[in-house]
């Protein structure tokens, strides 16, 4: 992580719960996951762009995204966010 990117996580057995602060403008290139990621952004906005569209999400607003999906994320503002994670993240 950097000073852009700060993370706190629990890792459980079978899933995985992360809070992350981001600054505007960064940003996390393309990738996918074995896991189911949901999230829900507290504070800003966050940009998320797949191979067939891009969604804007809000503070406020949710987000599902499926596993093996690729994607990448871009901040639009400060913004905070939760990550749940199952199956559990290995990293």
């Amino acid at each position: 992580m950097s000073e852009a990117l700060i993370r706190q996580a629990v890792f459980g057995e079978k899933s995985t719960l992360a809070r992350f602060k981001v600054g505007r403008g960064t940003r996390v290139g393309l990738h996918s996951h074995p896991n189911e990621e949901f999230l829900v952004v507290t504070a800003g906005a966050l940009k998320f762009d797949f191979t067939d569209r891009e969604i804007l999400v809000r503070a406020g607003e949710l987000l599902l995204i499926p596993m093996n999906t690729p994607h990448s994320v871009q901040a639009l503002e400060d913004s905070e966010f939760l990550d749940f994670f199952t199956p559990a993240r290995e990293d």
